[in-house]
């Protein structure tokens, strides 16, 4: 999975677990005070289950706190349109994402209203398209902003939706709903959705965030903006595909030359009601050798 890390906990809490982890990490490195001529010397251990392959900055700030920087001022406190900060602040976004690609590595970019969004993609026009920059969260897009992030990447996290959905009325007004999560307009458009979680803030479970991506349903169980809900499909190609290519991890599909990581289902995602109740996973196989097992009967030997 990825995670965002600031690089003291890489070196105190990763690096000593190298030859001890059982899942993978592509770390996206969290420290952004430094000189834009002279990033920070980052560890050079690596392993199949860790590396580092980002940088990642604050456009703005959240929904919730009215920081999110928008077009218009929010519904319920007409005062304020949020706020950018920090690169996007002092005008080094670009300056910044090309000075991260320069050291072969992503920037990654927190954006969650429509104006760092738009200020983002103007970015995203101005950067290389390798490595490929990723805008994270995405949460409301002016509808002239979703055709421009055709074959780019936007790493979305459907729990967030049903989390934000509960004060997105009253922070948006009923006119902006359609900038809300539009998982099914970025598709349409070419947009690759890669799904994640930003745990702690949520549950890190996927299955919660098919549930989200494809009921519409809030975390009260009410529905929001379904209009922009998606198929099971689309929701599993962007927790899996998408999200390991955006992170360049080696899996993502079962094919030749992908690596052995996959979850076996009680059932078909293909067939469950999703509104009203969940697969359970029955084991978690990770480079061929299983790690979790829901009874005895499932712990098999390695599949080499």
């Amino acid at each position: 999975g990825g995670a965002m890390e600031y690089l003291c906990d890489i070196r105190d809490v990763y690096l000593p677990s190298l030859g001890t982890m059982t899942f993978r990490v592509h770390a996206t490195v969290l420290d952004r005070d430094w000189p834009l001529d002279r990033p920070p010397e980052l560890p050079r251990e690596s392993s199949d289950f860790f590396r580092i392959v980002g940088f990642k900055s604050f456009a703005d700030g959240t929904l919730g706190s009215r920081t999110a920087w928008m077009l218009e001022p929010y519904s319920d406190a007409p005062h304020t349109s949020g706020l950018a900060m920090e690169h996007t602040l002092r005008g080094e976004l670009v300056a910044w994402m090309r000075a991260v690609q320069k050291t072969g590595l992503s920037p990654a970019v927190h954006a969650i209203g429509d104006r760092a969004a738009r200020v983002l993609i103007d970015a995203f026009d101005a950067c290389a398209d390798t490595p490929a920059p990723r805008f994270e969260h995405a949460q409301t897009l002016h509808p002239r902003e979703i055709p421009r992030m055709a074959g780019r990447f936007a790493s979305m996290q459907p729990l967030h939706k049903a989390d934000d959905a509960r004060l997105a009325l009253a922070r948006l007004g009923a006119g902006r709903i359609e900038r809300f999560f539009a998982f099914k307009s970025l598709l349409e458009h070419g947009a690759r959705l890669a799904f994640g979680s930003d745990w702690p803030i949520v549950s890190p479970d996927p299955l919660l965030g098919i549930k989200a991506a494809v009921t519409g349903l809030d975390l009260d169980g009410r529905p929001f903006a379904t209009a922009h809900s998606i198929g099971v499909a689309d929701a599993l190609v962007a927790y899996t595909r998408n999200a390991a290519e955006m992170l360049g991890l080696p899996g993502g599909m079962l094919r030749e030359g992908r690596a052995a990581d996959f979850v076996v289902l009680d059932r078909s995602p293909f067939e469950v009601d999703w509104a009203r109740e969940l697969p359970a996973v029955d084991a978690t196989i990770v480079d061929g050798r299983t790690v979790h097992a829901r009874t005895p009967m499932l712990r098999a030997a390695p599949l080499r």
